[in-house]
């Protein structure tokens, strides 16, 4: 194997890595505008509308985090292309399909909170894909 070949490999890995790196950050925001969320099914009025900023801010850095994220996974499986390696990667990027509604009420907040969980749910999901290819070119690498 070429030196050259193995830095170009070493390169994804170091790019997978970054990407984790993103969708653990958004997973901590989403967790965060989770528990949130949770306040806002429970308090109503004035309150809500604070908890609701607080939630918004949480999911827009979560949003960041995910686009960043995105990026450098497109990066990664360009290059993975020009090495000639193929792995399999969830094509499911549709992470960030949140909704704005304009008027606040608990089935709302329900459908928020449940919307907010199932990404939560679909990150962990890409963080052990990463970590499985990861592993596979680090193995690649060493031999």
């Amino acid at each position: 194997m070429s030196g050259e070949y193995k830095r170009d490999i070493y390169e994804v890995i170091s790019l997978l890595n970054e990407a984790k790196k993103h969708l653990r950050k958004a997973y901590t925001f989403l967790d965060r505008a989770s528990t949130t969320s949770i306040l806002d099914i429970i308090f109503s009025g004035f309150l809500s509308l604070i908890i609701d900023i607080r939630e918004y801010r949480m999911l827009s850095k979560a949003r960041k985090e995910i686009k960043k994220a995105e990026s450098i996974i497109r990066m990664a499986r360009a290059k993975l292309e020009n090495l000639n390696l193929d792995f399999s990667m969830r094509e499911d990027w549709e992470l960030w399909t949140f909704f704005d509604i304009a008027f606040d009420s608990i089935l709302v907040d329900l459908l928020k909170h449940k919307k907010i969980e199932d990404v939560k749910e679909k990150i962990g999901l890409w963080i052990r894909d990463l970590d499985k290819m990861i592993r596979k070119l680090e193995e690649i690498y060493i031999s």
